[in-house]
């Protein structure tokens, strides 16, 4: 195993409802492996991540969040790593 290191980015923005919008980025890097003293051939890894997220207020103590989130095939970028998507819907109750 290689270190790795992870850049991360995002920014958010909540408006008078209470409502919230934020989109994040990150890249994550890592050197090539080490076997017995050696390096690992094709080991290095590079992976770059794209999200985007909100949240709504349903009631004072029912709230709704989704993230839509993309690893995305770009050449330079992500190395030794499969382009994925998803999606994550949330519902949260809250009481107080």
């Amino acid at each position: 195993m290689a270190p790795q290191f992870v850049t991360l980015l995002g920014a958010a923005y909540t408006f008078r409802n209470d409502a919230a919008v934020a989109l994040f980025g990150s890249y994550t890097f890592e050197g090539p492996a080490t076997l017995n003293g050696t390096s690992a051939p094709d080991s290095t890894r590079r992976v770059v991540l794209v999200s985007v997220s909100g949240a709504y207020p349903l009631t004072d103590h029912f709230r709704m969040q989704a993230s839509l989130f993309l690893n995305p095939p770009l050449s330079g970028f992500g190395l030794d790593q499969t382009a994925t998507a998803g999606l994550a819907l949330t519902l949260l109750w809250g009481w107080s």
